[in-house]
């Protein structure tokens, strides 16, 4: 082997690290998406609830 040749299992070892750090922030982002979509709904629903509607008086309110 000669001197200052990179070792393979270092580059893999690195490439993982990467990977690994690229799959945390893609769930963490997703996480963070879900989370304001979530309290979005949650604030939605509670609007509804306070102003005596529903989602479902929504869609039936035109058909009476």
């Amino acid at each position: 082997m000669l001197f200052g040749a990179p070792d393979k299992t270092e580059d893999q070892m690195g490439i993982q690290t990467v990977s690994d750090e690229l799959y945390r922030r893609h769930e963490r982002e997703w996480a963070e998406l879900r989370n304001a979509v979530e309290a979005s709904e949650a604030n939605q629903r509670q609007q509804e609830k306070a102003s005596g509607q529903t989602s479902c008086d929504h869609k039936t309110s035109g058909h009476q």
